[in-house]
């Protein structure tokens, strides 16, 4: 028996094997680069949001720039200037007013100075409602709002991407990055964006829920998102709602299943 002549027949028509592995190798490939440049299109979309919302981040300084500032940086001012974490009024939740004040309380640490004390005493002492003291103060607020806002778009982005698919999250990341109610309200010292990001990323970790393979951690973080979202706002405190309404349906769907498989 020619071995050349058998060598040369197996080779035209292929190894099968060779070719599944061909095949698989091609799709893996495909999927990475796929996978690529959707990584590269978040990276794009935050860098974009964050460029067109760090825009106006130090419009009006040292003055505030939109009327509902004082109602956070006014209670803000009160902790830095008392040392204390009663900021006296609650029209809103404390979370962004605290942060905003331990935020420039660390700045201070940093430089080794007590001069943020010092200004929001005597800016407290004028009484005007469009000035605070001190500056680092307005800054410090603004920076935390914009990550708020940038952080909003990430999680939209990965939301729609779980629920839709790839082109769905950066559909949304493109919509949410531009949507000029979301861009105006990223820069300016307010409860409603960061509320927005807690909710938010809340709608993530519960969709993120249902196929958890650690559910009791899920169930947690996403009511703590939840919790979170009250502390910046009242009414978010309505996504602890959604995080209930996902655990009941997956306690009842797991109910179901083990109902069935004792019937067979």
């Amino acid at each position: 028996m020619n071995v050349s002549a058998v060598t040369d027949d197996e080779h035209e028509r292929g190894d099968p094997n060779r070719t599944v592995s061909a095949a698989e190798r091609g799709r893996a490939s495909q999927e990475v680069r796929r996978r690529r440049w959707y990584l590269a299109a978040i990276f794009a979309i935050v860098v974009v949001a964050t460029v067109v919302r760090a825009a106006t981040l130090t419009a009006g300084l040292p003055y505030t720039s939109y009327r509902d500032e004082g109602h956070v940086l006014i209670p803000a001012e009160r902790l830095v200037a008392r040392t204390t974490w009663d900021p006296g009024v609650y029209q809103y939740p404390t979370l962004v007013i605290e942060a905003a004040a331990v935020s420039v309380r660390v700045f201070d640490f940093v430089r080794g100075s007590d001069e943020s004390k010092a200004g929001a005493r005597e800016s407290r002492n004028a009484g005007y409602y469009d000035i605070v003291e001190p500056k680092t103060l307005i800054v410090a607020g603004r920076v935390l709002v914009l990550l708020a806002s940038v952080g909003t778009v990430l999680f939209a982005m990965l939301l729609a991407t779980r629920l839709r698919g790839r082109r769905a999250g950066i559909v949304a990341g493109v919509i949410t990055a531009l949507l000029p109610a979301l861009v105006t309200r990223a820069s300016i010292v307010i409860v409603d964006t960061p509320a927005a990001f807690f909710a938010m990323a809340t709608l993530l970790l519960a969709a993120r829920l249902p196929d958890a393979r650690y559910p009791m951690r899920a169930s947690i973080a996403a009511g703590v998102a939840a919790g979170l979202a009250l502390s910046s706002k009242y009414q978010a405190g309505l996504f602890l709602l959604v995080v209930l309404i996902v655990v009941a349906s997956r306690s009842t769907a797991i109910s179901h299943s083990r109902d069935e498989q004792c019937w067979l």
